[in-house]
């Protein structure tokens, strides 16, 4: 552990989760960024390297008790989710530092990919943005929640193969689960009024699936308080492609392969027959039901500075 906290008030101190197996960025260079980025004076901070034996979340919440300033996760959607339930309540900023290969939360934001541009962005001019969260049980999640052949998938898909193709090993899971596949029955409750409906994949989204100029469904924010319901309704491989296609094409109109809805409150998601595979932001969850509650407003993360018109396309709103 490189510990550099001490008990002053006039500089940040800064608390780095760094999971030293993530992606395929040396730990080395890392600490050697960090020295570099964060001067003496003004930024101390403490690195603590994860086993896979301790609980981030726990983690998290003694260092904001420690009077943290700023919790850093440095690793994947993993590392990143265990801090997110760390800072629960604590109002203490979120850091990212992308280090794994899938990186969600960090695309979806806008945060740069490069290490040492992200670490640049921590120790020099940011912003804070607002994010709501979706509560499953006792955890909150910051993109996505949803049952149905991509968590089958996520299930399905052997480490070693994520580690070596990221997101592109889901994809081949996933074309290979589509021969003979068939779409399901749900029962889906939005803000308490109950619908039966037909589906392969149902997808509760916190903020933005795809960037501009490639939207899918009506413009979604991180913290306008709502989620964004898509059900997506394909026989085989054919009608995937269309939902595909028309999310990147045809803006807005209404297909019968993806539907989209919107909650206020909450969604419950019930799979007629026997139960099916959840997933959230990238991890396993378990099997339906599931049911998501949104919490507005439920953190605070570190994002490049916006202007004013990119504020707007972005979402942000910073209170």
């Amino acid at each position: 552990m490189d510990s550099r906290m001490d008990t002053k008030k006039d500089v940040s101190q800064i608390y780095i989760v760094l999971n030293p197996v993530a992606g395929h960025s040396g730990v080395d260079d890392i600490h050697k960024m960090l020295e570099e980025r964060f001067q003496v004076g003004t930024h101390i901070y403490e690195v603590y390297e994860t086993t896979g034996e301790e609980d981030v979340a726990e983690l998290t919440k003694a260092a904001c008790s420690r009077g943290s300033t700023l919790v850093v996760a440095a690793g994947g959607d993993g590392t990143v989710a265990g801090v997110v339930n760390g800072l629960q309540q604590a109002k203490v900023p979120l850091g990212i530092i992308p280090v794994g290969t899938g990186n969600g939360l960090a695309r979806a934001l806008q945060i740069p990919l490069s290490i040492d541009q992200a670490i640049d962005l921590l120790a020099g001019e940011n912003e804070l943005m607002n994010l709501d969260a979706l509560r499953v049980e006792d955890k909150i999640y910051v993109l996505n929640v949803s049952a149905g052949i991509s968590a089958n998938a996520m299930q399905e898909t052997p480490h070693t193969e994520k580690k070596r193709w990221g997101v592109l090993a889901y994809v081949r899971t996933i074309i290979a689960q589509l021969v003979g596949f068939q779409p399901r029955r749900f029962w889906l409750t939005i803000d308490g009024h109950r619908v039966m409906i037909r589906a392969s994949e149902i997808l509760v989204s916190n903020g933005e699936l795809l960037k501009d100029p490639f939207p899918l469904g009506p413009r979604e924010r991180f913290n306008d308080g709502m989620m964004d319901i898509y059900i997506i309704n394909a026989n085989n491989l054919i009608d995937y492609l269309k939902v595909a296609w028309n999310a990147l094409v045809h803006r807005g109109e209404k297909k019968q392969e993806l539907r989209h809805m919107e909650a206020k409150k909450s969604v419950k998601i019930e799979s007629v027959g026997s139960p099916l595979p959840t997933q959230a932001d990238g991890e396993t969850l378990g099997v339906t039901p599931v049911e998501i509650e949104i919490i507005p407003d439920a953190l605070q993360v570190i994002v490049p500075k916006a202007n004013e018109n990119q504020e707007e396309k972005n979402g942000r709103k910073n209170k």
